[in-house]
């Protein structure tokens, strides 16, 4: 008898010994697609899809899908934004294609609960982005944390004993939706803490200790490596919610 991870959907007579092994696939079959059905949301045509999260944990371009899909990237991409209704036959392809399963691409995304390792934090604060939060792809995935947003948490890889004593190759949580938007303005709880933060001065982000400048809105960064910079305006900051060390498993 299998282990049943979703126990609405009884597979348990697939591994009876019976003779009639297609019949018992096609009511398993049968009975999955009406469980999946059941599932959605009465807006059938636009449910919760994971499309593009697994197609860029997959390495695929859009043309890359599309072209296995036999369709365009455009439409493809309507898919992805669900501007554009897709069937459910079209969502098993595409699991096929993607080797997961149609759960994956159905299931709210709270449910995957992954954080993408966005960048590495060298010896003086700054970071090297390995993934762009609006097009690039991420590298390695890790669980999300408590306090973690599943949509707009990130990573950043500790290196170059940045954070000394806090040791290489562990992981600086944040997350990423604060102010006007992604990447915008100065959080509130971001002054007196570690942060991860873009001055306006520079392109890189850094991970800085953050102080109150002399007058608003300049503030005061600190870095056990590097000498202070004051009186410096920021794009935004982000507090660090916590660090933790690589999972065994990240992807």
């Amino acid at each position: 008898m299998v282990t049943l991870k979703y126990p609405e959907l009884d597979l348990s007579h697939l591994y009876e010994d019976r003779p009639n092994h297609v019949s018992n696939l096609n009511r398993l079959l049968s009975s999955a697609r009406n469980f999946i059905i059941s599932g959605m949301s009465e807006d059938t045509q636009r449910p919760t899809q994971q499309i593009r999260l697994w197609r860029k944990r997959r390495k695929m371009t859009l043309e890359m899908l599309a072209g296995r899909l036999s369709t365009s990237a455009g439409h493809l991409h309507k898919w992805e934004t669900g501007k554009v209704a897709i069937n459910i036959d079209r969502l098993c392809d595409i699991a096929n294609i993607l080797e997961i399963g149609l759960h994956d691409l159905l299931l709210d995304p709270s449910r995957f609960n992954c954080t993408p390792v966005i960048g590495v934090l060298d010896h003086f604060g700054y970071v090297e982005i390995v993934e762009d939060f609006a097009s690039g792809e991420p590298t390695k995935f890790v669980d999300a944390p408590d306090g973690i947003d599943v949509n707009s948490g990130a990573a950043i890889e500790i290196t170059g004993d940045a954070l000394q004593p806090i040791p290489n190759s562990w992981l600086v949580y944040f997350n990423r939706v604060h102010g006007c938007g992604h990447y915008g303005g100065v959080a509130n709880e971001a002054v007196g803490g570690l942060c991860v933060a873009k001055t306006s001065a520079a392109p890189q982000m850094i991970v800085r200790r953050i102080g109150e400048g002399t007058k608003p809105p300049l503030f005061n960064l600190f870095s056990p490596h590097t000498t202070e910079m004051l009186d410096v305006g920021l794009d935004w900051a982000a507090p660090v919610v916590c660090i933790r060390p690589m999972p065994q498993d990240a992807e």
